[in-house]
């Protein structure tokens, strides 16, 4: 098996195009290195059984807002699975209109009212919680993505995480700027 730094490589390496020659509502290769990112970390969480109706039963994804954003994430996820279990993108355009039984939320919406919203539609359940902004783990959010010296970093909340009964590999963990706050 991989190791998670040669994959995450292998995912920026793959997503190198040149961006000038994107058209305007293509994603950016930030968007898509993003979008890499969280696939990747998919695979490095576990969720517990119950989380899905049966064996066979296939991850789900809610994406909230930025268009094409979600457009970089159709491509990172399209046709592929984790652990047997194919994935499914869904979209959302507000916060409001996500549904309980996404195992991962993906919120696009920096703002702080979207992702108390997200919070209140699939809090209690084992959902990953991927988002952006200064206060998103101190807020509750599991994964963070932010900028730092022109790399994508990500920052993690691993007691967010075990509340919500998901189970993030050390791999993974090494790698992240670990948040220790109170939420």
């Amino acid at each position: 098996m991989r190791s998670l730094v040669q994959i995450l490589l292998i995912a920026a390496a793959l997503l190198a195009p040149a961006a000038s020659l994107r058209a305007a509502d293509e994603p950016t290769r930030e968007q898509q290195v993003r979008a890499a990112f969280v696939f990747n970390f998919m695979q490095f969480v576990e969720w517990p059984a119950d989380a899905f109706a049966d064996e066979k039963a296939p991850l789900v994804v809610g994406m909230v807002g930025g268009e094409t954003f979600g457009a970089a994430m159709e491509k990172a996820l399209g046709g592929k699975a984790i652990g047997g279990r194919g994935i499914v993108l869904k979209r959302y355009a507000t916060a409001g209109q996500i549904e309980n039984g996404c195992h991962v939320v993906v919120l696009a919406l920096p703002d702080r009212e979207s992702f108390r919203l997200v919070r209140e539609r699939v809090g209690g359940t084992p959902a990953l919680l991927v988002g952006e902004g200064e206060s998103f783990c101190r807020d509750g959010g599991m994964i963070r993505l932010f900028n730092e010296e022109n790399r994508v970093r990500f920052e993690i909340n691993p007691h967010a995480a075990e509340r919500a009964k998901l189970k993030i590999a050390a791999k993974l963990l090494k790698l992240a700027k670990i948040y220790e706050g109170v939420e």
